[in-house]
């Protein structure tokens, strides 16, 4: 199965490359599903919930905070924050930068390169430690191993710290104690990793967390993705979005660590969740989400209510979502379908905006 599943993406791995490079499209036009201004504070209502207008905790206006450069392949996936230090990876080329206060960027890591079309860099996540965690994927059977690799607190080159023969497409990625929480999103699962000894399991599998590229018609990728974004709740369960079914799925941890029945939220909610990718829990218990393919940024609460914090530009397909101490928001503009689109511009980056409300207790 594993073998079976590692075929499929090898050839998604080319069509999402051939996507990066600008040698086709896919869906309908990009610029349709573009977000725009003016649904900033709209309240969309699920589950029969009652909605109502909230107070925007958006202080300020997002702004591009870090500018990145798509000819040069600079597209960051993956962002992680420790304290007011920034990362970011940019998925074709699998370098990691490291963003100062000022802005300013200069490389921290970089993991084993992969041939174009061979694979790329997802998630990142920080250990108590400052060690840096990373996800790889490779469909080469002759390049790097896709797995999690870890980066030294002071930077430098990227070794591989963990694999599995079923882990395909490691994305989403959050630490817990001494466990490392990982989506897969083509098998639809939850892998657990112990950061003592590396030991790797599949901790959930289930039809909840796989793809359907056409649950929201018609399909934006050329491939199925599912679990993506993954985050903690207050109450110690492991929440994921499910990218292509537009939902927002709750993993109970049981006694002992073991998960409990998956069950979805929210959701599905084509309109506002399709392309859910970054997740954030804020410390009211309410959510933060990016839906890139929307060019979005939502917050949903508990009771199962979105609302559009901020929807089109300067969100360029918008993927991991992270506070800063001071309770600024940053977010990485991926930029995946603008960037192979001529008739576009390209905002490869960072969207940098405060947050009230958004910043972590000490």
């Amino acid at each position: 199965m594993a073998v079976l599943y590692r075929r499929q993406w090898a050839a998604a791995g080319l069509a999402l490359w051939a996507v990066l490079s600008g040698l086709t499209g896919c869906g309908r036009p990009w610029s349709s599903v573009r977000g725009t201004p003016d649904e900033a504070g709209k309240v969309e209502v699920l589950s029969g919930q009652q909605g109502h207008r909230r107070s925007r905790p958006l202080s300020g206006a997002p702004e591009l905070w870090v500018r990145l450069d798509p000819a040069a392949w600079e597209l960051p996936e993956g962002l992680a924050v420790s304290g007011d230090q920034i990362v970011i990876g940019l998925a074709p080329t699998s370098e990691v930068l490291i963003v100062d206060e000022k802005a300013q960027r200069r490389v921290f890591g970089q993991l084993p390169k992969v041939a174009p079309g061979a694979g790329f860099m997802t998630g990142l996540a920080f250990d108590s430690g400052g060690g840096l965690y990373v996800g790889l994927v490779s469909f080469a059977e002759e390049g790097p191993t896709t797995g999690i690799y870890r980066i030294e607190p002071h930077g430098g080159l990227g070794t591989l710290f963990a694999a599995h023969p079923a882990l395909t497409f490691p994305n989403g990625l959050v630490v817990r104690g001494e466990s490392l929480y990982v989506t897969d999103s083509a098998l639809g699962a939850v892998f657990r990793i112990d950061l003592r000894s590396a030991v790797t399991r599949i901790w959930v599998k289930s039809k909840l967390l796989r793809g359907d590229g056409q649950a929201c018609p018609p399909a934006e990728l050329p491939f199925d993705l599912g679990a993506n974004g993954i985050a903690l709740g207050p109450e110690g369960s492991v929440y994921v979005v499910n990218s292509d079914l537009a939902t927002l799925v709750k993993v109970p941890r049981l006694a002992g660590g073991a998960a409990g029945r998956p069950e979805v939220v929210v959701g599905p909610a084509c309109a506002q969740l399709e392309g859910a990718d970054g997740l954030l829990v804020t410390p009211t218990g309410d959510w933060l989400v990016t839906a890139n393919r929307l060019n979005k940024l939502l917050r949903v609460s508990a009771s199962g209510q979105i609302t559009v914090l901020h929807s089109g530009a300067p969100l360029d397909f918008p993927s991991n979502i992270a506070v800063r101490d001071d309770g600024t928001l940053v977010i990485a503009n991926f930029a995946l379908m603008s960037a192979q689109n001529v008739a576009l511009r390209a905002f490869p980056g960072v969207v940098a905006l405060p947050c009230e409300g958004c910043s972590v207790p000490k």
